[in-house]
């Protein structure tokens, strides 16, 4: 029995003779090696890829008598009906094969979608052509290929001048560099204008729209966005899938998307996404940055800010603003409305919570402590950090008594002109446990440049509003971070 044809294909053929005649070039195997001899074989194209309602014949069966087939190999030039073609919709086609001679013909089975070469018949509806070769293959034309695009003056119904459907790239255009290789219109690849949509890709398997640069010189754009309403909108449905995507292949500083925007307006945007879902997803995320690479520096998202604004703004209306999953280091004052940590509560840590929240003070505040036992004299001498003199000025002292009562005292102070980086405690019992803190004022280089003001005028801009409006019953407009948001 004959079993399944591999059909591939091959090239468009000469339309000379034959409008739409084109080369199907496949593999017949029968009782599972590759056939020999010549074999009779009818050809019909088919609304589905199964038997069955609503299942439709398209046009009449070509039929191909006496085929000659070659250690499997067999080649024919289907001539099928134009119907077959003039229409979007997916087609089959679908081979009955018998030996020459035999009375009954066998179906080959699963039938072969058409794809790629039989749809450019669709482009007979054009009125003339000039020739333009292609430099590269796999775009459903065959490289070196001669296509002919000419004096369009043909408009279809939906108002398009050029309409191309295939299960990949629908048109490709393509602007040459030293060898004069025109696109759809030079020197774009493809060059769209219209009231609606200038240029609209879709693709049910593959690329609605496919840009790619030869040179990849400084100012060369695989795809260029100038417009004043929205340059690029991007929709995407189905997990996995990426509104936008472009993976760039090299090395240096080279941006793989690059947004620029000149506008003067206070609510300029350089990129704007929205998500908004039917139903909102636990993790969805707006802005996705993901560095894969291994560099010491590398950096998922980058801000920065030429002026007195913000490299990074994070708001939210019920969650947090932002969070860290990691180690976070702050190069500069941090500045907080209050502060606390937040961990697993240590005895019901499945259930609870504990917070602490943190010891605030208007210097720039170091605390030491300790407990020291006192020697037979009464006394102890408590030595701090080698770097206690070169980090803090300005010593606090607090002794307490444990166990019992003495009048302690400090018998030494800390020599700041020292390094003996020490101070006494006299005055106690033999063997009197004493609870000891020490405080000091940063004094380093970056603390002297960077003292935090504790009472200062609001800027003119920001007098009349707060950093937290809510807490005063005040509109969330009145506050000195509030962003009047851009309407997409």
């Amino acid at each position: 029995m004959f079993t399944k044809a591999i059909a591939l294909i091959a090239a468009i053929t000469s339309i000379a003779s034959a409008q739409n005649a084109f080369t199907y070039q496949g593999v017949l195997n029968d009782n599972g090696a590759p056939a020999d001899g010549n074999y009779d074989m009818r050809f019909s194209v088919w609304t589905d890829a199964t038997v069955g309602p609503p299942d439709t014949l398209i046009g009449s069966i070509f039929t191909s008598p006496a085929t000659p087939v070659v250690d499997g190999l067999f080649t024919v030039n289907l001539d099928l009906d134009d119907a077959a073609f003039q229409t979007n919709a997916l087609r089959f086609i679908e081979i009955q094969v018998r030996f020459d001679g035999d009375p009954l013909y066998t179906t080959l089975t699963p039938r072969q979608q058409i794809v790629y070469t039989p749809r450019a018949f669709h482009a007979l509806t054009a009125d003339e052509a000039s020739s333009i070769e292609l430099p590269f293959s796999g775009f459903g034309v065959p490289a070196k290929s001669e296509i002919s695009v000419f004096n369009i003056t043909n408009v279809d119904t939906d108002g398009g001048a050029i309409s191309a459907v295939a299960p990949k790239w629908g048109v490709i255009g393509m602007a040459g560099n030293t060898t004069p290789y025109p696109g759809v219109r030079a020197p774009a690849g493809v060059l769209g204008v219209g009231e609606g949509s200038g240029v609209s890709g879709s693709s049910p398997m593959g690329i609605g729209v496919y840009g790619v640069t030869i040179n990849g010189t400084s100012g060369e754009f695989a795809v260029l966005l100038d417009n004043p309403g929205n340059a690029l909108q991007a929709h995407t449905s189905g997990p996995g899938h990426a509104g936008i995507f472009r993976k760039t292949r090299t090395t240096g500083a080279v941006s793989t998307i690059l947004v620029e925007n000149d506008s003067s307006t206070l609510a300029a945007i350089g990129v704007h996404s929205i998500i908004t879902p039917t139903s909102p997803g636990p993790s969805s995320t707006a802005v996705l940055g993901q560095n894969n690479g291994t560099g010491l520096f590398g950096i998922g998202v980058w801000g920065s800010h030429a002026g007195t604004g913000w490299g990074v703004y994070g708001s939210s209306v019920d969650g947090l603003a932002g969070r860290f999953q990691g180690d976070v280091s702050v190069l500069g004052t941090l500045s907080k409305s209050g502060g606390s940590f937040k961990i697993d509560h240590p005895q019901d840590p499945e259930n609870m919570y504990l917070s602490h929240s943190f010891v605030e003070s208007p210097d720039m505040k170091n605390i030491y402590d300790g407990v020291v036992t006192l020697n037979r004299q009464g006394q102890a001498i408590v030595t701090l950090p080698t770097y206690f003199n070169a980090l803090n000025q300005e010593f606090r002292y607090q002794l307490t008594c444990i166990g019992g009562y003495a009048p302690v005292y400090i018998a030494a102070e800390i020599e700041s002109s020292t390094n003996a980086q020490q101070f006494a405690i006299a005055g106690g019992t033999p063997g009197l446990k004493v609870s000891w803190q020490v405080t000091g004022i940063r004094h380093d280089a970056w603390a002297n440049q960077n003292r935090i003001p504790t009472e200062e005028l609001k800027e003119p801009r920001n007098q009349g509003k707060y950093l937290n409006p809510k807490a005063f019953n005040q509109p969330k407009e009145k506050g000195i971070d509030y962003i009047q948001q851009a309407t997409p």
